[in-house]
């Protein structure tokens, strides 16, 4: 039975019907003459050495042409045997070159984690020397927070009352009275509750007072609007009187903004601040821990460049890209929440950040790992759509 699919086998091969066919012309060739010989012998009518000519010239131009067929077949069959050997060394040449590839990938991954867990380590060495070491990014966040209120509001108050004032007069004028009525009312709240009172409670004795139902309010309210109501309209004094009234109040959950112009200001300074005032206040306390925290942000720089410009399959992309994914996830997860907090704010606030963060640009670097409740500013979360990984 395997003898029986060795001949099967062997003459499969187009090359091995070829030398077949070669041999059995190459037989033919010496054959031809003994059979023309043997057809002819018993006529006796050969004339001597003389006659023998024709005859010869016969048996050698049938015999030739057997050898020229042999020898052609022989030919081709050469050529599909060196076909299918140049196949061969170009199917080896192919795996050495991959063995080589695979060598060469795997020596330079060895020397990419030696590089990345000695830079891992400089990480770690370099917070254990920053005073405080994590607990110093929470102290940088509130740093963050307060220089925004300082710097924000005052250019939020300016542009605010400056729309106010150069409006409708009317419109000033209701809204003065707002503000005069709740300022009343904090008065009258107070007198009576001696500041005793949870912010729940609060609201809710505001609330019961808004909707009328305290009496003793209404008397007092009346009192107190009579000669306000009874002043001729004084820009200056208007002015004067809003500019004295702190509108981040209506920032917090103590005191909701009632009025169309307060919800605006609460929309500009807290929902959707703008962008310019937030990276001037991270930049003021960036340039005044820089000694302090740079070093930290330039080491993780250099820990992702390393990451993004290593090639750990060149051959697939996609194997490549989930090689790095794996890296910055190991880098990740050496950080703490507040570390990844105050990492995302250097990278969108920080001018030194630019190019860290075009290199973290649909990486999905931050991915669902920042909690949005300690966001500084509710916008924060818009910025995220600039790390995500395009079709995810």
């Amino acid at each position: 039975m395997n003898n029986k699919n060795k001949i099967i086998e062997w003459f499969s091969k187009k090359e091995n019907w070829l030398i077949s066919i070669s041999v059995f012309f190459v037989l033919m060739a010496f054959i031809s003459p003994l059979l023309i010989y043997l057809r002819y012998k018993g006529y006796g009518d050969y004339t001597g050495l003389a006659g023998l000519g024709p005859i010869g010239d016969f048996i050698g131009g049938s015999t030739m042409a057997f050898f020229n067929i042999a020898s052609f077949t022989m030919l081709v069959a050469t050529i599909f045997m060196q076909k299918e050997e140049l196949s061969l060394q170009r199917e080896e040449i192919k795996k050495t070159r991959q063995e080589y590839n695979i060598t060469n990938m795997t020596m330079k991954k060895q020397q990419f984690e030696t590089t990345f867990f000695n830079m891992i380590n400089l990480h770690h060495n370099i917070l254990k020397e920053i005073k405080g070491g994590k607990a110093f990014f929470k102290q940088v966040y509130g740093d963050v927070k307060n220089a925004y209120q300082i710097y924000a509001y005052d250019y939020h108050q300016e542009k605010f009352i400056s729309e106010i004032l150069e409006g409708d007069i009317e419109k000033l004028q209701e809204f003065v009275e707002h503000l005069h009525i709740n300022m009343c009312m904090d008065q009258y709240i107070t007198s009576l509750h001696k500041n005793s009172l949870t912010n729940q409670e609060y609201k809710k004795i505001k609330v019961n007072i808004m909707n009328g139902n305290d009496l003793t309010w209404n008397e007092f309210a009346e009192k107190q609007l009579t000669p306000f109501r009874g002043e001729s309209y004084d820009k200056e004094k208007y002015e004067k009187f809003i500019r004295e009234i702190d509108f981040r109040l209506y920032t917090s959950e103590v005191i909701n903004p009632s009025h169309i112009l307060i919800k605006k200001f609460v929309e500009d300074y807290s929902v959707n601040p703008n962008s310019h005032l937030k990276q001037i206040a991270y930049e003021y306390v960036y340039e005044k821990d820089e000694d302090i925290i740079g070093h930290y942000y330039r080491n993780l720089y250099r820990i992702v460049k390393l990451i993004q410009e290593s090639e750990f399959d060149s051959d697939n992309p996609e194997r490549d890209e989930i090689e790095k994914r794996k890296y910055r996830g190991i880098l990740r997860a050496q950080l703490s929440s507040i570390e990844l907090l105050m990492l995302f704010y250097n990278v969108n606030y920080s001018k030194k950040g630019e190019k860290f963060k075009a290199l973290l640009e649909n990486t999905n670097f931050f991915d669902d790992h920042l909690v949005e409740k300690e966001f500084i500013w509710k916008n924060d979360k818009e910025e995220l759509k600039y790390f995500a990984k395009i079709g995810n």
